[in-house]
């Protein structure tokens, strides 16, 4: 065949006539992208444009390999965006712990009034118990050899008995550190052997002190330390208050009218004798009655004394 009829390869021809038809195709198919995009939102045409402007720089046969990559990144990209939603749902959740425990530390805290075991002891307040106490008083006197102690007889008797429990007294900025306090009265006042016992009481000062600044009369005179605790009361006598000459625990006791006589007749009705720091007094006290022993004696040792007292809830 003569040179000049001779054709350049057409496998080069072909090639130009496939990448110059390639523009017309991929310029529609980017229209037909943009105007769908119009309605899937502009994340995702961002996404399609980005990948469509790198796909000229490539060649087309690779194009879909790049555009399968890119549209990957977005995949990854929502997990951190789906974490990022998740996690205002999760604070909510830890969020009541916080009071939940603070109500459980509030309700453990103890709130009880001074005192020891004052929680139940607050159901007893307001309560009177009506019985009767079996008493026995050993008599000293010191009519012995030179002036010693000497026994003079023992008296017992049965007088009927009230038991009275209220609320801790307070005076003068103070209160009573005790579960109750407790008045036991023994006999009439002015009868032979009769014995008050109190657990504490308020008295009467100066309005003023020292510097002539007002301040609250009253004075608290606590003279039992008691402790109270599932039924059971212990008690013991710390403080006469003679200083304070408010002696409230006392024993009735007649005396002779002439010493070391009593052949001669005694003081009507007694006389009353100051019970002495290291009296006890224990037993059982619930709202279901009591049953209560004391042991004591009286300043300077004249009289030594028991009684039995046992009673119901009036």
């Amino acid at each position: 065949m003569p040179a000049s009829t001779r054709r350049t390869p057409r496998r080069t021809s072909g090639n130009t006539a496939r990448h110059t038809a390639a523009p017309p195709r991929t310029s529609e198919a980017r229209a037909r992208r943009l105007r769908h995009l119009g309605r899937g939102g502009p994340v995702l045409a961002a996404v399609l444009v980005l990948a469509a402007c790198s796909g000229t720089d490539r060649d087309p046969d690779a194009g879909p390999t790049v555009t399968a990559a890119t549209s990957a990144e977005p995949s990854a990209s929502a997990a951190p965006s789906a974490t990022a939603e998740a996690s205002p749902t999760a604070a909510p959740a830890t969020t009541p712990a916080t009071p939940t425990e603070s109500s459980e530390d509030d309700t453990d805290a103890p709130s009880e009034p001074p005192g020891q075991g004052t929680s139940g002891a607050q159901s007893l307040w307001g309560t009177r118990y009506q019985g009767t106490a079996e008493v026995s008083v050993d008599a000293y006197d010191s009519c012995g050899a030179g002036g010693s102690r000497h026994f003079a007889g023992t008296r017992t008797y049965s007088v009927p008995a009230t038991l009275d429990l209220s609320r801790p007294r307070e005076g003068g900025g103070q209160s009573e550190d005790n579960p109750f306090s407790l008045v036991l009265t023994v006999g009439a006042p002015t009868q032979a052997g009769a014995l008050s016992l109190w657990s504490a009481g308020v008295g009467t000062g100066s309005g003023q002190d020292l510097a002539g600044n007002p301040r609250d009369p009253r004075v608290l005179l606590v003279y039992w330390d008691l402790d109270w605790e599932g039924g059971r009361l212990t008690g013991r006598l710390t403080d006469t208050h003679a200083a304070e000459g408010t002696t409230l625990n006392l024993l009735n006791w007649p005396g002779p009218l002439v010493p070391c006589r009593p052949d001669l007749g005694t003081l009507p009705g007694g006389f009353p004798h100051a019970v002495d720091t290291g009296t006890t007094i224990e037993g059982d006290l619930d709202a279901r009655g009591a049953s209560l022993t004391v042991k004591g004696s009286t300043v300077q040792d004249s009289e030594e004394f028991g009684l039995r007292f046992t009673a119901s809830p009036k």
